[in-house]
């Protein structure tokens, strides 16, 4: 379980609102100053939104959504002030999908405190990714297990999703491995996604955000590693 901190807030660079909807498992989107709600699955859930990535023609505001039983991480695709497309996954077996959306983003200048109030969380433990191995000083990850990461102190991988980026993504290809990172001692989680690069003796760990504290405990953390994948 992780309790709630108290009404946590974000600095964010940057001030963005989005709102918008989708067909199908995307319901209503009703972002302002950073936070809201977010409706998946006819269910609406408090969301932050806590990075923002330039990709292409696309501004991507990733948001991180907080249900009492699970989390999902969706990204607004927006195309100038048009919201164009949502992808979404979540801890609670939700694959990584998307859908095409109608909706608006506006972007304005910050800082700005995006408060939110989330629920205390209790959730199963994620059906876990196989086919992965990393192996390093300070991460280890085997195909259907937990693994560990050092953080400062030893956190617990649940890895639950995965993305192949080794071709239509960028230059150089990656391969991505989303996961719950569980500091037990300290009853904190946070959600982290690991970069793979074939040849390269580093892995990366980015993208992350704690509850309930909302801080990023790794800012873009090289880890070294070896790594491989069977399909």
């Amino acid at each position: 379980p992780v309790n709630p901190g108290d009404d946590p807030e974000l600095t964010l660079d940057y001030d963005i609102a989005v709102q918008g909807f989708g067909p199908g498992f995307v319901g209503a989107i009703d972002l302002t100053g950073g936070s809201g709600t977010v409706e998946l699955g006819g269910v609406t859930y408090p969301a932050v939104v806590y990075e923002r990535q330039l990709f292409g023609v696309w501004t991507l505001y990733q948001t991180f959504v907080v249900g009492p039983d699970r989390w999902y991480i969706v990204w607004a695709y927006c195309e100038g002030q048009d919201l164009a497309v949502m992808y979404f996954e979540g801890t609670d077996g939700t694959a990584l999908d998307y859908e095409e959306t109608v909706g608006s983003c506006a972007e304005g200048p910050g800082p700005v405190q995006a408060s939110v109030s989330f629920p205390a969380v209790s959730m199963e433990q994620p059906a876990l990714l196989e086919g992965f191995t990393v192996e390093g000083p300070e991460v280890s990850i085997h195909s259907g297990e937990p693994g560990m990461v050092n953080l400062g102190t030893p956190h617990v991988v649940l890895p639950f999703e995965q993305v192949d980026c080794t071709s239509g993504c960028g230059a150089p290809g990656w391969r991505e491995i989303h996961a719950v990172l569980w500091d037990p001692a300290a009853a904190r989680a946070c959600f982290g996604i690991f970069y793979l690069f074939d040849g390269d003796p580093e892995i990366l760990l980015a993208y992350a955000l704690t509850l309930p504290d909302l801080s990023d405990p790794a800012g873009v953390l090289a880890l070294e590693a070896t790594w491989s994948h069977a399909p």
